[in-house]
C-alpha cells in the first residue's frame, strides 16, 4: 500500500465502506412539487446507489387517519380507502368516519403525488431494503402462537423482531435473545405449533418461534430491544421431583 497513489487508496476505502457499511439513499419529501427533478439529479450523480423515494410526512398522516378511523390503510400499501370509496369493504365502511373537506384534500394530494407515482410512501420499503442489503433474516419471538402476541395479555403482535445471520440455529437464537434463555432452554415451537430441533436452522419458513425454558417467566421491561425472557412458565420444580 505504500506505493499506492491517492486514487487507489480512495478506491480501497470506498470498497471497504460498500462491504462493511452497505448504504441506501432514502430520498424523503417526494410529496413536494419539485421532487421529480431532485430525484433525477441525485440518480445522475449516484447511478449505482440503491435508492428509495419516500414521504415520511405522508406515512405519518396516513397512520394518523387510520388511527382516527377515517381511512382503511395497511402500512406499505399503495392504496387506502375512505368511507365513500367504491372498493372499500362494506364491513370496513361501517366503522369508518366520513372525512371533512380538509382531510379529503390532503388524502387526495397524497394519493396523487405519492402513492400513485411511487407505489407507496416508501417508509416500509426503506426498512425492507435495509434488511435485504445486509443479508439478514428477520425472526419473530412470540409468547403465543395463536395470537402471535409478545406479552401475556395478548397484545403487541409481532413486536419482538430480531435480525439474524443466515444459518443461525434455534439454540443460537435463544442465546442471542438472552443468555438465560439459552442456559435454561427446554424446547422451541415453530409457527405450526410443532417442536423444533435446537440445531434446526432458522429460515424464512420457520422464523416465528416460541421458546419454553426451565424457569418461570419473569416479565422484562426492556421490550423487544435488549433482553428477553422465557416464553412459557415451565418451572424447574417438576424436574427436581424426578
Amino acid at each position: 500500500m505504500e506505493t499506492w497513489d491517492k486514487a487507489r487508496v480512495e478506491e480501497l476505502v470506498w470498497v471497504f465502506i460498500d462491504v462493511r457499511f452497505p448504504t441506501i439513499l432514502v430520498l424523503n419529501k417526494v410529496d413536494m412539487p419539485a421532487s421529480d427533478q431532485n430525484i433525477a439529479r441525485i440518480c445522475k450523480r449516484y447511478p449505482d446507489a440503491k435508492m428509495v423515494p419516500t414521504s415520511a410526512l405522508a406515512e405519518c398522516f396516513l397512520r394518523k387517519m387510520k388511527a382516527q378511523e377515517y381511512i382503511d390503510y395497511t402500512e406499505g400499501s399503495e392504496y387506502f380507502y375512505t368511507k365513500e370509496d367504491e372498493d372499500v369493504d362494506p364491513q370496513v365502511a361501517e366503522r369508518l368516519k366520513p372525512p371533512d373537506e380538509r382531510i379529503v384534500g390532503r388524502l387526495e394530494r397524497i394519493r396523487d403525488l405519492v402513492l400513485f407515482r411511487y407505489g407507496g410512501t416508501g417508509v416500509q420499503m426503506a426498512v425492507k431494503t435495509a434488511v435485504e442489503i445486509k443479508g439478514m433474516l428477520p425472526v419473530y419471538h412470540v409468547k403465543n402462537l395463536n395470537s402471535m402476541s409478545c406479552d401475556k395479555g395478548g397484545g403487541s403482535i409481532f413486536r419482538d423482531c430480531y435480525l439474524i445471520a443466515p444459518g443461525t440455529t434455534v439454540r443460537e437464537l435463544a442465546g442471542q435473545i438472552h443468555p438465560d434463555m439459552e442456559k435454561h432452554f427446554l424446547y422451541a415451537e415453530g409457527p405450526n405449533g410443532m417442536r423444533m430441533g435446537e440445531d434446526e436452522v432458522i429460515t424464512e419458513h420457520n422464523n416465528i418461534i416460541k421458546f419454553t425454558t426451565a424457569v418461570a417467566d419473569s416479565s422484562s421491561s426492556s421490550g423487544g430491544g435488549g433482553g428477553a425472557t422465557s416464553s412459557s412458565a415451565a418451572t424447574a420444580k417438576d424436574k427436581d421431583k424426578k
